[in-house]
């Protein structure tokens, strides 16, 4: 029971009830909660006032445990002015650890009002400082030529500034000068993200990652009090491309799989949506800038795919009576569907429960999946389009007949 006046109100018992109980295994106590008890006449020394400050830190990092770890809102990862710089958006999340980790709004300077701008090649110090606080893992290249992927996530530290006068503790000692305040802040830093394969094409390098992480079950994991925000692939210090939603996730996803069947939960696999949704995006707009058809089959640029999304609509060509789709390997079965537009929210929620579609494996592998491709059409037309009997192929070419 809680009462706003006194606190939490726990049943208090003697001390040799306490030890009775803890004989007889009915009492378990939490040895990094005890704190420091109060009276007139006790001597009062700074380590009891640092341990009660510790009580209450770990209080904080329990509750915020209780809710799992992620962001809370904000801290939006997108490229900078120049192709070293990044920005990051105000706001606030908990790292692994419970701890908070927050980026406060800054005043305008020739930008997006509120950002924080980093720029790379000023992370030059942290390769000495991740391997103190030990998140770096194989030592960095030099920050000129940094290439390869890398997690940017936030770390909270701390550190002891403001000195104040300090006053002798024994016979002796003279007055000194020693820091009075003890500052919590949020260290903006890059991990590096070991590869299984590197491939040239960067749409497949960025789809490897996305397949180690949502299809293989190989997730990458925060170390102890980092918050990831991205995923960056950099070529010699400069941002080749940004994917926050490989490895970002909002606060309370870790608590979100109450079924426990072992599937990853809804946000994970939501995250994996919106992954694919933006390298599409990509996808297209590279190949509309140098002139590509935009009619190609997925494995190009995908390794993986999501149980549900998008495709582009130049993968299903009309030829009559038949559509032909150059979108998914040619020994996956491939079936077209006409379902009302207002039904398909409810259809794609379902369809989150199904695993992910792997673009390669051997004949077998593809052989034994199937996707059913959604044509949402409103009810007042549905009917006509019924009417008309529809079948899906896939063209092969006769020179790569039977590949993806």
């Amino acid at each position: 029971m809680f009462d706003p006046v006194n606190g939490a109100m726990r049943t208090a018992i003697p001390a040799a009830t306490a030890e009775q109980l803890q004989r007889s295994g009915v009492l378990v106590v939490d040895h990094r909660r005890s704190r420091p008890l109060w009276f007139d006449g006790r001597f009062l020394a700074a380590r009891d006032l640092n341990r009660e400050q510790d009580y209450f830190l770990t209080r904080q990092a329990d509750l915020a445990e209780a809710a799992g770890t992620g962001i809370a809102e904000g801290l939006e990862v997108s490229p900078g002015a120049s192709a070293t710089e990044l920005r990051i958006s105000p706001g606030h999340g908990v790292a692994s650890g419970g701890v908070r980790v927050a980026i406060q709004p800054l005043d305008a300077s020739g930008g997006t009002a509120g950002d924080l701008i980093i720029d790379l090649g000023e992370l030059a110090a942290q390769k000495q400082l991740n391997a103190v606080i030990g998140i770096g893992g194989e030592p960095m290249t030099p920050d000129h030529v940094r290439s390869g992927l890398f997690v940017l996530v936030l770390r909270p530290v701390e550190f002891t500034a403001n000195a104040i006068g300090r006053y002798p503790t024994m016979p002796g000692e003279s007055r000194g000068m020693q820091d009075g305040e003890t500052i919590e802040a949020t260290l903006v830093s890059l991990i590096p993200l070991p590869e299984s394969e590197a491939f040239a094409d960067d749409n497949l390098r960025r789809s490897a990652v996305a397949r180690r992480l949502f299809l293989d079950g190989d997730g990458w994991r925060a170390p102890t009090n980092c918050l990831p925000l991205a995923v960056l692939r950099l070529h010699s210090n400069q941002v080749r491309w940004i994917d926050p939603w490989l490895v970002r996730r909002s606060l309370g996803d870790a608590r979100s799989d109450p079924l426990g069947l072992g599937l990853a939960p809804r946000p994970t696999r939501l995250a994996f949506l919106r992954q694919y949704q933006a390298q599409l995006a990509t996808v297209i707009a590279e190949r509309t800038s140098s002139g590509a058809p935009l009619r190609f089959p997925a494995s190009e640029h995908f390794l993986v795919l999501p149980p549900a999304g998008p495709l582009p609509v130049q993968a299903i060509a009309d030829a009559g009576d038949t559509l032909v789709q150059h979108w998914f390997p040619a020994e996956m079965d491939v079936d077209l569907a006409v379902v009302p537009s207002d039904e398909l929210p409810t259809v794609l929620e379902e369809s989150f429960l199904l695993p992910p579609i792997p673009l390669t494996g051997s004949v077998e592998e593809l052989a034994g999946t199937s996707v059913l491709v959604l044509l949402p059409v409103a009810r007042s037309v549905l009917a006509g389009i019924a009417r008309r009997p529809v079948a899906m192929r896939r063209r092969l070419p006769a020179a790569t007949s039977g590949s993806g």
